[in-house]
This record gives structure tokens, C-alpha cells and sequence, in this order.
């Protein structure tokens, strides 16, 4: 497997950036605590106060630092162990290193243009630039032609395929029965607004995940090449996602942020996709050859002479 050297030192970088503004955005503590505030539509709203959030919502603040948490809980560590595995020359680090940058891209492109300003804005866009190129170096560098004949026959095509199509659905469908239309139908805003002016999320999960998700699951249920890259790296990523948003809703829930509807709706309904994820992931792997294609021909090819 050819590799990219350059991602022996921008990984680390990555880890090193990502671990100062999460252990900032966590630990950080500065601010007179919450306060009122008028936004642009005459409504008022409480802001958070505190640390480097303070300037955010309290729903929002608590989400972003329970995501703080998990980036050096669990975030961190696999996007290095990705890269060891990587450069053992493993198809699986391969596919975990990709992934994982694209849930860096994901996560700190969001607070780049969706957080309040604060003094990190800089280094989130150096996150999300070199998690940008990471990710789409690596999904450049899967030979299309090779990589589906690792897989063994006995992954589950159909379930995989539908299971990224109805994904790709309902995260359309949450936020768009959940939030817009409601709001919509009330002559107001979504409650999710407060005192921004647009949410950057129903951009982001409606339109780029869920068409994503929708079309990796019709390419891979036809058996192209590029369904099978997508989704082996959507499934790990989808996993990490999960994973972190139901950090950030049980940590929300805990601090009294989310009522009971808003966690059925949203965390409970993430919580079943992300275990399904989790399920097919580890069917995934356990299907997926390390050889190459030339690799596994060799033997056939001994017991033909």
C-alpha cells in the first residue's frame, strides 16, 4: 500500500492543535457567568458567560465542551492509533485514519463558522485546512479498481446499503419535522437560532451528510467502486459522529438544557443509528483482506503450477 509521508507530521500537528483548543475550550473558566441578551429578532436569550464559550448559548456551550471531552477522551487516541496503524501498512488504519480526519474536518469546521467568535477562530482554521487536505489525500490515494476485491462476499451489501439510505433520510427528516417546519408553521424561528443568525448544523447534516449518506447507500448496493471507498470510511466516521453526539445530548440532558422530547427526538434517534453503525463496522472489518489484489493471486497461482 503506497503512503503518504506527509501525514506522518501533519497528523501529529493535528493532535497537538486539537488537543490545546480542546483542553481550553474544557478547562477554561473566564467570564462573569450568564447574562441576557437581545438578538437581531428583538427576542431575549441567556448566554452561557463562561470560559471560552461564553459568548455561545448554554445549550450550545455545554455541547461544545462535552465535545472538548471527548476529542482527548477518545478523539485523539484513534486518530494516532489510525496512524500507527497506517503506517504498518494495514487497509483498516488506512480506512480509521480517513474517517477520522473527516470527523476532525466535521468537528472543527463547525465551530470555525458556527461557534461565537473567540481567540481559538485561528487555529480552527489551521484544524480545519489540514484536516481538510488530510482526508481528501487519503480518499484520493484508494485505488477504485482494487480496493472493493479486498472484501469477502460475505458482507452484508444489502443491509449496509440500506441501512446508509434510511441514515441519510431520517437525519434530513429530524431536523426538518423537528425544527423547520414547525417554526416555519408558527410564523417563527427554530429554537435552535437563539442568538445566532442561521444554523450552520441544518447546512452542514441536510445539505452535505444526508445526501452523502443517501448516495454512498445506492453506489455500494450497486457494487461500484466508489460506494465501497465511501462507505467502509462513512461507517467509522458515522460511528465517531454518533458516539460524540450522544456525549453532547446526555451531557446536555444532565444540565438541564434538553427536555425529554428533544432527547428522544434527537439523542435517542443518533443512539440507534450509531449502534447499528457500530455493528456493521465490525462486520465490515472482519470481511476486509490486508493483501492486495496481487497479493492474493500469488497462491492461486502456486497451486496451479
Amino acid at each position: 500500500m503506497k503512503q503518504q509521508t506527509a501525514l506522518y507530521w501533519l497528523v501529529p500537528l493535528i493532535a497537538i492543535l486539537a488537543a490545546i483548543t480542546a483542553s481550553v475550550g474544557l478547562f477554561s473558566t473566564n467570564g462573569d457567568g450568564p447574562f441576557q441578551f437581545t438578538t437581531l429578532r428583538n427576542e431575549t436569550v441567556e448566554i452561557y458567560g463562561r470560559g471560552l464559550y461564553q459568548y455561545d448559548t448554554p445549550l450550545i456551550a455545554v455541547g461544545y465542551r462535552v465535545s472538548d471531552a471527548f476529542t482527548l477522551i477518545a478523539g485523539i487516541p484513534l486518530l494516532l492509533i489510525s496512524l500507527w496503524l497506517y503506517r504498518r501498512g494495514s487497509i483498516r488504519g488506512k480506512i480509521l485514519l480517513t474517517s477520522t480526519l473527516l470527523f476532525f474536518f466535521y468537528n472543527f469546521g463547525s465551530l470555525a463558522v458556527g461557534a461565537a467568535y473567540n481567540d481559538l477562530l485561528l487555529i480552527y482554521i489551521l484544524l480545519t485546512m489540514a484536516t481538510c487536505l488530510g482526508s481528501i489525500s487519503l480518499l484520493m490515494s484508494f485505488d477504485p479498481l482494487t480496493f472493493p476485491m479486498l472484501f469477502s462476499e460475505r458482507v452484508p451489501r444489502r443491509g449496509i446499503s440500506n441501512f446508509f439510505i434510511i441514515s441519510g433520510a431520517a437525519l434530513f427528516c429530524t431536523w426538518l419535522f423537528l425544527s423547520i417546519v414547525p417554526a416555519l408553521l408558527a410564523g417563527g424561528v427554530p429554537p435552535e437560532l437563539a442568538s445566532y443568525t442561521t444554523v450552520i448544523t441544518f447546512v452542514l447534516d441536510m445539505g452535505i451528510i444526508a445526501p452523502m449518506l443517501v448516495a454512498t447507500g445506492i453506489l455500494f448496493r450497486r457494487r461500484e467502486s466508489l460506494g465501497y471507498v465511501l462507505s467502509s470510511v462513512l461507517l467509522v466516521f458515522i460511528d465517531a459522529l454518533g458516539m460524540s453526539l450522544l456525549a453532547m445530548g446526555i451531557g446536555q440532558q444532565i444540565a438541564g438544557l434538553m427536555n425529554i422530547g428533544q432527547f428522544i427526538g434527537f439523542v435517542v434517534s443518533f443512539a440507534i443509528l450509531t449502534l447499528f453503525s457500530l455493528g456493521f463496522t465490525i462486520v465490515l472489518f472482519r470481511n476486509i483482506e490486508d493483501l492486495s489484489p496481487m497479493q492474493k493471486q500469488i497462491p492461486n497461482l502456486h497451486s496451479a503450477a
